[in-house]
């Protein structure tokens, strides 16, 4: 037989062959799972490394969590709340409600000194340390080998930051948004940690506290203590019920809000 008919029953006998339509029939959806299967990992991938900086409340602001613990009641203190308006969020460090006022606390653990003004839209943070530095000079061993002398050096570095207390006025206006039919007092607080020394102007504003952590427990009960009921019980069940219905606080939500705020310090 001649090779054009061998080439022509072989091309028959593999074109009515049933692996034809097996072969297709197994592949084609093979390869559609493993496409799929890449691209949501791809996806994943992408997700994860956008938001690796979400890690819920610091160690600080646990802590801070703990010491209000310690007053009120658990029902009465919201932990890292987040409350949306519209396409945006807010993430408030703590919210405790009492029957004198409604308490917003911003926690923040800075070291060094901090230099701070009510009226400022910016506080500075200076930060002193000591660093080993080699010298510009080379010596020799008594071998001839050649070195640098390294000495300790004072450095000192000054950071911006943004007015934690213009940062919490903006989430007492988040919460007076959705409460604007109830007038409450809100309280604006700024705790810091005592790992940092606050040098603070002096201030005058009844609703308004920067202090050291402390103090909280001193200042809280001082509150308490001398101020008047002004919420009724019936009013701080439905603040309560409002609050917790605002709470979008999720990992989804708190990571949007971090990556949103990364996309934003890329511009300041």
């Amino acid at each position: 037989m001649s090779y054009e008919y061998n080439l022509i029953m072989f091309l028959y006998t593999f074109i009515y062959s049933p692996f034809v339509i097996i072969i297709p029939i197994i592949f084609i959806p093979l390869i559609f799972i493993l496409v799929f299967l890449f691209n949501r990992k791809r996806k994943n991938n992408f997700i994860s490394s956008l938001y690796a900086n979400y890690q819920g409340p610091n160690e600080f602001e646990l802590h801070i969590h703990q010491e209000l613990r310690k007053t009120f009641k658990h029902n009465e203190v919201f932990l890292n709340y987040m409350l949306g308006k519209g396409d945006k969020t807010t993430q408030i460090d703590h919210i405790v409600m009492t029957r004198k006022a409604i308490f917003v606390i911003e926690s923040k653990d800075y070291k060094g000194n901090v230099f701070a003004d009510i009226h400022s839209q910016n506080w500075s943070q200076k930060l002193e340390y000591v660093k080993s530095t080699p010298s510009q000079y080379t010596s020799y061993s008594k071998y001839g080998t050649p070195y640098r002398r390294h000495y300790l050096k004072k450095h000192i570095d000054v950071h911006k930051l943004y007015n934690p207390v213009l940062q919490n006025e903006g989430h007492i206006k988040a919460i007076k948004y959705h409460l604007s039919d109830i007038n409450i007092p809100i309280v604006n607080m700024v705790v810091f940690s005592n790992r940092g020394n606050l040098v603070l102007k002096p201030y005058d504003n009844r609703d308004l506290f920067i202090i050291h952590e402390t103090d909280l427990q001193y200042i809280l009960k001082a509150y308490m203590d001398t101020r008047p009921n002004v919420i009724s019980e019936k009013d701080l069940d439905y603040i309560e019920s409002i609050l917790i219905c605002l709470n979008t606080n999720s990992e989804e939500n708190a990571k949007n809000h971090v990556n949103r705020l990364s996309i934003l310090k890329k511009f300041d």
